[in-house]
């Protein structure tokens, strides 16, 4: 039984399909054969990488457009039109760019040196895996270049990388040369050029870019670009420099810690829980503090002493009495100043303390004296500066000048008063709990220590 016509078409298209995917293979396989063996041959000379506008290639009397991958032979010639482009991988892998209007031809000594010989036009020749030098011919003048790069046109020629050597001359790199009396000088500068050195940068930079240079050149840097970022890194080094001296200026003006010695003077209102209530008694202070930076802000330690006399005539149980009282109050505790760096700030303090009340009665006959010692809170709130002399050499030190508002409060006795005969009233007026509310100036001095 026979296999069936489907069956038969399909086994066929099978075939036909596989036979379709390998001829294209094959056909690149023996391509690629070809290039390889051209490559290898006497007369292989180049190939072409990129081209761009019209560009003929020339082999005998046989004229075509250029195409990409197409070999170039020993005798074959490259003609591009205007505003095209032709580049070639050369037999020694460097790159042969042809400009507008550009006619060479691929030729070769009899002893198989290769070369390019320019009949017109402009062109770029980079070189940089090559291990033998790339020649250029243009009428009797012979450039040779094994590792570097160089322009060439009708007037003049820019070595953009390493040495070349035109007939018999060496060219340094970086720099334009004109042909005068058959040999290659200098290009000068113009004389109204300020500064020649860098016009000629400028000059070697525009030069190079009226002839368009491929991803495979050497670098070249528009030296405007350049001394610009130059002028911005100048521009900020001296202002890091300025923000650095700055900084330097105020940490050097910058307040670590601080210590101030002041006395006190003002007014305080006395009010006992038994009725008594001695107001605009004069007070005096001694305080010791120091200033410690938390951030902006400062935190305060401090110790003092607050006392107050009061004398007065009152009645006891035998008639006239002489009162003397004296409280003193010593303590200690710690404070908030709003700005640690500022001249001048408010600030809060809150403390701890103990209260000496000293009470002695003279009738005349008889001297009685008692006391009683107390705890006390006490809080401040008030408003400081520390005025420092213009001198950076008295900067250390200054006056010191202060306002607050004062209250103090006893929090319990530690003993009570002796039990007088005949207790004045003044005396029970004056037993329990107490609290004291006023106002004081400081006046003083200070010590401070800037940071490092």
């Amino acid at each position: 039984m026979g296999v069936p016509i489907p069956k038969r078409l399909s086994l066929f298209f099978g075939k036909l399909k596989t036979l379709c995917f390998l001829i294209p293979i094959s056909m690149n396989f023996i391509t690629f054969s070809k290039v390889i063996a051209q490559e290898q041959s006497d007369k292989f000379s180049g190939t072409f990488q990129f081209i761009e506008g019209e560009v003929r290639h020339k082999r005998g009397k046989k004229s075509v457009d250029a195409e990409f991958k197409d070999l170039i032979l020993v005798d074959d010639e490259v003609l591009t039109s205007r505003q095209s482009i032709a580049k070639i991988i050369s037999r020694s892998r460097c790159k042969i760019v042809l400009y507008s209007s550009t006619r060479v031809k691929a030729d070769r000594t009899k002893s198989k040196i290769y070369y390019w010989r320019l009949a017109k036009g402009p062109l770029r020749v980079i070189c940089k895996e090559n291990r033998i030098p790339e020649i250029v011919r243009r009428g009797k003048e012979t450039f040779e270049i094994q590792r570097g790069e160089f322009v060439l046109d009708d007037k003049r020629l820019l070595v953009i990388n390493g040495l070349l050597k035109a007939s018999g001359q060496e060219l340094k790199s970086g720099e334009v040369y004109v042909q005068k009396k058959r040999k290659w000088v200098l290009e000068k500068p113009k004389k109204n050029d300020k500064n020649p050195a860098f016009a000629k940068q400028v000059n070697f930079f525009e030069l190079n870019s009226v002839y368009p240079a491929p991803k495979d050149s050497y670098p070249v840097i528009d030296p405007r670009v350049a001394q610009r970022e130059k002028e911005l890194e100048l521009l900020a080094a001296q202002k890091a420099k300025e923000e650095a001296e700055k900084e330097k200026k105020a940490k050097e003006n910058r307040v670590q810690t601080r210590f101030t010695a002041a006395y006190g003077f003002g007014n305080g209102n006395f009010k006992y829980t038994e009725g008594a209530n001695s107001a605009d008694l004069d007070v005096e202070s001694i305080r010791l503090s120091a200033n410690f930076p938390g951030g902006e802000y400062s935190f305060i330690a401090y110790v003092e002493t607050l006392d107050i006399d009061r004398s007065e005539n009152g009645e006891g149980g035998n008639g006239s009495v002489f009162i003397d009282e004296n409280n003193k109050t010593r303590s200690l505790g710690l404070g908030f100043r709003y700005h640690h760096q500022k001249w001048w700030s408010t600030y809060f303090n809150f403390g701890v303390g103990s209260h000496n009340m000293t009470i002695e009665a003279d009738d005349g006959i008889t001297r009685l004296k008692t006391s009683a010692a107390q705890n006390s809170l006490n809080i401040h709130i008030g408003v400081e500066a520390h005025l420092t002399a213009p001198s950076k050499d008295f900067s250390w030190t200054g006056l010191y000048l202060g306002a607050e508002i004062f209250h103090y409060q006893s929090i319990g006795l530690t003993q009570e008063f002796e039990d007088f005969p005949n207790p004045p009233n003044e005396l029970i007026d004056r037993d329990g709990s107490w609290n004291n509310t006023g106002v004081r100036l400081f006046i003083g001095t200070y010590l401070q220590f800037f940071e490092e």
